[in-house]
C-alpha cells in the first residue's frame, strides 16, 4: 500500500469516526425518561460501528508512524495497542448497556445506577478517561516526532490528555447524570466531542497534505 493510500484510508476512518459521534450522541437525548429498547439497541449498533472506524484509524496511524520514523517502532506499537484496548474495553461497555434491554418489557435507563449496567458507567467514565488520555499523549508524541500533523495539533493532543486525566477522580463523585462532574455526568459528551474533534482535525490534515511523510 502506498503512503498516499494509507493516509487517505486513515483520514477517511477518522472522519467517519467523528460523523458517527454526531449520529449517536442525539440518541441519548431523545427521551427525558427511560428510553425504549429500540433506542438503546440502535445506540449500541452505531457505537459498535463507530469503534470499528476508530480501530481502523488507530491502526492506520500506527502504520504511518512506522513509515515516517522507523526508529519509533516502540511508540507506533504502543499507539496501535492502545487503539485495540480502547476499542475492546468500550465494546464491553456497549455489550453491558445493550444486554440489559434484552428480554425485558419494562422501561429503564441503562445509563443510571440500578439498571444492572453499572459497569458500563465506569468504562465510559474513569476507565475511558485514562485510555483516551494515554492514547492522546502517545499520538501527540508520535505525530510531533514524525511530522504527521501541524505542531499545534500535536500539542493540542497533550493538552487534551491532561484534561482527560483531571476527570478520572469522578469515580468518587457520584452517579447523577444531570451533574457535570459526576461519573456519568455531562462531562462525558463534552470530552468525547473534544476527542472526536481532535481525531477529525488530524484526519483532515492527513487528507490535505500528501507530503506529510516527507523528511
Amino acid at each position: 500500500m502506498t503512503d498516499n493510500t494509507l493516509r487517505k484510508m486513515t483520514g477517511v476512518a477518522g472522519v467517519l469516526f467523528f460523523a458517527l459521534i454526531l449520529a449517536v450522541v442525539p440518541l441519548y437525548f431523545l427521551y427525558l425518561g427511560p428510553p425504549p429498547a429500540w433506542n438503546v439497541l440502535l445506540r449500541a449498533l452505531v457505537g459498535m460501528i463507530q469503534l470499528v472506524t476508530f480501530l481502523w484509524f488507530a491502526v492506520g496511524l500506527q502504520s504511518l508512524v512506522r513509515r515516517a520514523r522507523p526508529e519509533d517502532d516502540v511508540v507506533a506499537t504502543l499507539l496501535g495497542s492502545l487503539g485495540v484496548v480502547f476499542v475492546a474495553v468500550h465494546l464491553v461497555a456497549v455489550a453491558h448497556e445493550a444486554g440489559r434491554v434484552l428480554g425485558r418489557t419494562d422501561l429503564f435507563d441503562p445509563t443510571l445506577v440500578g439498571s444492572g449496567a453499572e459497569g458500563a458507567l465506569v468504562i465510559y467514565g474513569p476507565v475511558g478517561r485514562i485510555l483516551t488520555a494515554v492514547f492522546l499523549a502517545v499520538a501527540g508524541l508520535a505525530t510531533l516526532r514524525g511530522r504527521l500533523a501541524p505542531v499545534w495539533l500535536s500539542r493540542a493532543a497533550f493538552a487534551l490528555a491532561l484534561l482527560e486525566i483531571t476527570f478520572v477522580p469522578t469515580l468518587f463523585s457520584g452517579t447523577e447524570p444531570a451533574r457535570f462532574l459526576n461519573m456519568n455526568g455531562w462531562h462525558l459528551p463534552v470530552l468525547g466531542g473534544l476527542f472526536g474533534l481532535w481525531v477529525l482535525a488530524l484526519s483532515i490534515a492527513l487528507l490535505r497534505k500528501p507530503g506529510v511523510l516527507s523528511r
